[in-house]
């Protein structure tokens, strides 16, 4: 019984820290920037897969790599996200990010790997702010353009990656009633660790990471996220291989 009411507890500690965080973030103007989770897929060979499903600060983000040939990695990510008002129950900022890469890997001896990647995204951000009891609604398009090196320790029951990915982000269309507050451009990089434990092709997964601008001279749209966590799974599998 004591156990099961420390184990409640920590959960709506946990449960807590996350709503408060939420709320730290978003207390002023919605940022139209939002980091997503960085992609790790930590491949090493022709024919390797790797997907996964998350949940975090960042919203819910889809991801996916493949190798189709050896030392060429390619990769294509997803994330939403969506902020309700509690006192009109609206949405006041929500965004849809896609974007596409290609990179380079390369196998280190037996347990560990380096890889690099390229590429760029857009994203579709819809922000409403409550103001004078009226909706000040805003859309804003922006594009980045990333590349993201990691060196990682892997085996078949965990894995450990050290990442930083270093964006360049521009806010290139925006209409609407706050328009004017939401264009420029940022130079950005966001470190993060990666660790994935399970059994060859299926692994529970967390990711710690950062957001940092590169000068504190930018627009106050791209007010970034200080931290973001993000939790979920991922299968890795060889198409190559088998059985």
């Amino acid at each position: 019984m004591l156990k099961t009411k420390k184990y409640m507890k920590t959960r709506l500690t946990i449960y807590s820290l996350f709503i408060f965080s939420i709320a730290i973030l978003y207390s002023c103007k919605p940022p139209a920037y939002v980091p997503n989770k960085i992609n790790a897929p930590m491949i090493t060979e022709k024919n390797d897969f790797n997907a996964d499903l998350g949940i975090g600060l960042s919203g819910i983000n889809v991801q996916a790599a493949y190798s189709p040939v050896n030392h060429l990695g390619i990769m294509a990510n997803f994330s939403t996200e969506a902020i309700f008002s509690k006192k009109t129950a609206k949405k006041y900022h929500k965004t849809n990010f896609g974007e596409i890469g290609a990179g380079y890997y390369l196998k280190l001896g037996k347990f560990f790997m380096f890889d690099v990647y390229g590429g760029g995204g857009l994203a579709d951000c819809k922000i409403v702010l409550d103001s004078n009891n009226r909706d000040d609604k805003t859309n804003v398009n922006y594009y980045r353009i990333f590349a993201q090196p990691t060196i990682a320790f892997t085996s078949n029951i965990f894995k450990l990656g050290l990442s930083c990915r270093f964006n360049y982000v521009n806010s290139y269309k925006s209409s609407g009633t706050s328009s004017d507050l939401y264009k420029g451009s940022l130079l950005c990089y966001e470190p993060a660790i990666t660790a994935k434990l399970g059994y060859k092709w299926i692994m529970f997964y967390v990711q710690w990471q950062m957001s940092m601008p590169f000068s504190t001279d930018y627009p106050e749209i791209y007010q970034l996220n200080p931290y973001d966590f993000t939790a979920g799974l991922c299968c890795s599998l060889n198409f190559g291989k088998k059985k």
